[in-house]
C-alpha cells in the first residue's frame, strides 16, 4: 500500500512548506469533471527543512498558525480537490511539491461523550461567540480567533471562504481548568462518512437514499447473499458493491440500518440543498454529525489535535486557572457501541466460492479485471479529470481509523451458491498510467485510470496503549518524570499507530526508494499474506526522564498470531540519537524479534549505549504488562547503568 507519496498536481510546486489549513467550502462539478470538489488552505511555512519540521515544538507551532497584531499575514494559497481525494488531505499535513512531507505537532486526545451527549454545541466560523472568562471586554471573541488560527475567519483578508464553516465545540473541566475541543464539520465528514473514494462519492452533495446503491447491493444476487436484517434484529447483513472494501461494512451498516445513523447520512444533502438555497451553482458546507450513538455507555473518540494558544484567567478566588484549546484536525478512531448487533458482510465479487461450488465449462462470462497497483512517487494524482470505469485502480493510502476496546463483531459471510468456470479466464493487464483520478468514473476515452483513497481500518493495539497507560502512571507517581514520543526525521520512516507518531520498520533501500512493504517480518498483512494493502510494522519510541537521565523505550507492534516480543530499553549518552534508533530498529528486524538484548548489545558494544529487555508479564485475567513489574524492570534498568 502507497504511504502519502503520490504527488498532488495541483499543489504549490515551489519547494516551499505547505500546510493544510482548513478544509471545507463544497461544489459540484469541479472544472471538467462531473465530480463534487472541496476548497483546500493551505499556509506557507517560514522557511525550514523537512528535519526542521518534524522537530517542531508546540509553542512554534503556535507562533505560526496564530498571527500577531503587528506580524504581516502568512501566504495563502486556495486549491481544490475532489472529494473522493479527501481520506489524502488533513488538517496539519506538510506538503512539499504536492508531496506529504510531514505534519504539524499534533496531539492525541480521547473526547468522551457520555450517554445521550451529541455533538450539537455547533457555531459557525465566522460568527461571534460568548467569550470566555477573562476575556478583554469590548473585543470580539469568535470560535477561532486569529491570534490563534490565522486565515480562516477573517474577513479583511482576500479569498477567505470559510466563515459559514460549522464547528462543532466540545468543553470539559478539568477540575478548575478547562479545556475546550474545536471540531470542524468536515473533521466528521472524513472520519464517518469519507473514508474511502467511493463512499465520498456518494455522500457527498448526493441523496444518500437515492444514491446508496452506488456502494451497498439492495438486489437479490446469484450467490444467495442479500442486504437483510436476521434473526430478529440480532444481525445486520450488508453486501458491499465491488470497489468497497469489506473493511468499512461496520459503519455503512450503521448508516443504511441504524434509524439515528441513517438520518445523520441524510441531513448532509439536506443541508447541502438549505446552502445552496435553489441554486446548484453556490457552494454548500460540511454539516456532517457524528452517526454513532451510545445509548447505554460513553461514546470515545480518539483525535488527534493541534493545541492551539491557551489562555489564563483568575477564577472567582483569584486563583489563576488555565484554558487550553484544541482544534481537532482528524478524529482517528472511536469504540463501538454495544446495543449494535453482529455485522455480517460480503461483496458483490469477492471470487470466493460457496462450499460445493457448481463446475461450469464455459469461460468466464465477464471480463477479466484489470489488476490493481498500489501509488508510489511516479503516480500523479489530478483533481481536474474523471476517472476511466475499465482502468485498473491504484490505491493511495490516507489516514488511519482504530477501533477501540471493543471493536464490532463481524462475520463473513458464506455464498450459498457459486459457479465455478473452468475455461481460460485470461491474464489481468495494469494500466501503463500513472496520472489517476478519484473522480466520477467514465467511459470517455481522454480520462485517465481511476485510483482509490483509503482509510486503513484497524483494531486498536493495545500493547502500545497499555505501555503508555502503565508508563504514565508511574509518571503521577513520581517514578519517572517525564514522557515524550520520539517520532522520525523522515517523513517516510513515520507511521500513524493508534493516534501516535510512530516508527516504521523500513529498510534503508525501500526507504530511499519509496517501496511498499514485501512479504516478510517487517510488515504486518492486510489480506492473508498478500502483500497487496500491507503495511510496514510499526514501532512506538519512548523518551523516558528517570532521576535526570533519558531513556529510550521501544515497544514493537505484534501481529495477531506473534507470540509476542519483548521490548527494547536504551540508555546512555549516545542512545537517543537517530542514527542509533535507525540502527535498533534494523537489528530488532534482522532477529525477528529474537534474542534482541545480546544482538543489540553486540552491536553497540563500543558505543555509550546499554541495553535492557523487559518480558510482558501476563495473569490469568489481563494479558498485560503490570505496573508494578515495569516499576520494577526500570528500577533494575537504570540504576545499574
Amino acid at each position: 500500500m502507497s504511504s502519502n507519496q503520490e504527488p498532488f498536481e495541483n499543489f504549490p510546486q515551489d519547494d516551499g512548506l505547505w500546510a493544510v489549513k482548513h478544509i471545507d467550502q463544497f461544489h459540484q462539478a469541479h472544472e471538467g469533471t462531473r465530480s463534487a470538489a472541496v476548497k483546500v488552505m493551505l499556509q506557507r511555512l517560514p522557511p525550514m527543512s523537512v528535519a526542521q519540521l518534524a522537530r517542531m515544538t508546540e509553542k512554534a507551532c503556535q507562533d505560526v498558525i496564530g498571527k500577531r497584531r503587528d506580524d504581516p499575514w502568512p501566504r495563502f494559497e486556495f486549491v481544490e480537490i475532489l472529494v473522493g481525494s479527501l481520506p489524502l488531505v488533513t488538517v496539519g499535513f506538510v506538503f512539499k511539491n504536492g508531496v506529504k512531507v510531514g505534519q504539524l505537532p499534533r496531539c492525541r486526545k480521547v473526547i468522551v461523550l457520555a450517554p445521550g451527549e451529541f455533538d450539537s454545541m455547533e457555531f459557525k466560523a465566522g460568527e461571534d461567540t460568548p467569550p470566555p472568562q477573562g476575556w478583554p471586554e469590548n473585543s470580539r471573541h469568535r470560535t477561532l480567533n486569529i491570534g490563534e488560527y490565522a486565515g480562516v475567519t477573517d474577513h479583511t483578508l482576500r479569498n477567505v471562504f470559510f466563515s459559514k464553516s460549522r464547528l462543532w465545540v466540545h468543553t470539559r473541566d478539568h477540575g478548575e481548568d478547562k479545556e475546550t475541543y474545536v471540531v470542524p464539520r468536515t473533521t466528521i465528514l472524513k472520519a464517518f462518512y469519507a473514508q474511502h473514494t467511493e463512499i465520498a462519492k456518494v455522500t457527498c452533495g448526493r441523496s444518500w437514499g437515492k444514491y446508496l446503491e452506488e456502494i451497498i447491493c439492495l438486489n437479490d444476487i446469484e450467490s444467495g447473499l442479500r442486504t437483510e436484517i436476521i434473526e430478529g434484529g440480532r444481525q445486520w447483513n450488508i453486501i458491499l458493491r465491488t470497489l468497497v472494501p469489506d473493511n468499512y461494512a461496520p459503519i455503512l451498516a450503521v448508516l443504511l440500518f441504524d434509524e439515528y445513523g441513517r438520518a445523520r447520512a441524510e441531513s448532509l444533502y439536506a443541508k447541502s440543498l438549505q446552502d445552496m438555497g435553489g441554486n446548484p451553482r453556490e457552494p454548500w458546507y460540511a454539516s456532517a454529525e457524528i452517526p454513532l450513538q451510545a445509548v447505554n455507555e460513553r461514546l470515545l473518540l480518539e483525535t488527534r489535535c493541534i493545541a492551539l494558544k491557551p489562555r489564563f484567567f483568575f477564577d472567582a478566588a483569584g486563583v489563576r486557572r488555565e484554558h487550553r484549546k484544541f482544534l481537532v484536525t482528524e478524529i482517528s478512531g472511536g469504540s463501538w457501541p454495544k446495543h449494535y448487533p453482529i455485522i455480517g458482510h460480503s461483496r458483490t465479487n469477492d471470487a470466493l466460492d460457496s462450499q460445493n461450488p457448481v463446475p461450469v465449462e464455459l469461460d468466464k462470462p465477464y471480463p477479466q479485471p484489470r489488476k490493481p497497483r498500489d501509488g508510489d512517487p511516479t503516480t500523479t494524482l489530478t483533481q481536474g479529470e474523471d476517472a476511466k470505469a475499465q482502468s485498473s485502480t491504484t490505491t493511495m493510502r490516507g489516514g488511519e481509523w482504530n477501533w477501540l476496546h471493543t471493536p464490532p463483531v463481524t462475520i463473513k459471510l458464506e455464498k450459498l451458491f457459486s459457479k465455478r468456470y473452468l475455461g481460460s479466464a485470461g491474464t489481468p493487464k495494469t494500466d501503463d498510467e500513472t496520472r489517476v483520478s478519484t473522480g466520477a468514473h467514465t467511459h470517455e476515452k481522454d480520462a485517465v485510470s481511476k485510483a482509490e483513497a483509503v482509510t486503513l481500518v484497524r483494531v486498536s493495539n493495545e500493547r502500545f496503549e497499555r505501555a503508555i497507560e502503565v508508563l504514565e502512571k508511574l509518571k503521577k507517581n513520581g517514578d519517572i518524570s517525564e514522557i515524550a514520543e520520539v517520532a522520525p526525521l523522515e517523513p517516510g520512516q513515520m507511521s500513524d499507530r493508534n493516534g501516535r507518531r510512530c516508527w516504521k520498520f523500513i529498510d534503508q533501500e525501500s526507504l530511499k526508494n519509496k517501496r511498499p512493504p514485501s512479504i516478510g517480518w517487517r510488515a504486518i498483512y492486510q489480506n492473508g499474506r498478500s502483500s497487496l494493502g500491507a503495511v510496514y510494522r510499526s514501532a512506538l519510541i519512548l523518551c523516558l526522564t528517570i532521576n535526570g537521565a533519558d531513556h529510550y523505550w521501544i515497544e514493537i507492534e505484534c501481529r495477531p498470531k506473534d507470540p509476542g516480543f519483548r521490548s527494547v530499553l536504551l540508555s546512555g549518552s549516545g542512545a537517543g540519537t537517530f542514527a542509533i534508533l535507525e540502527a535498533t530498529l534494523d537489528i530488532i528486524a534482522e532477529a525477528k524479534g529474537r534474542a534482541l538484548k545480546e544482538k543489540i548489545a553486540r552491536a553497540f558494544s563500543h558505543e555509550s549505549v546499554k541495553v535492557a529487555t523487559y518480558i510482558h508479564s501476563y495473569d490469568k485475567t489481563r494479558k498485560h504488562l503490570t505496573e508494578e513489574s515495569v516499576k520494577n524492570f526500570l528500577t533494575d534498568a537504570t540504576t545499574t547503568q
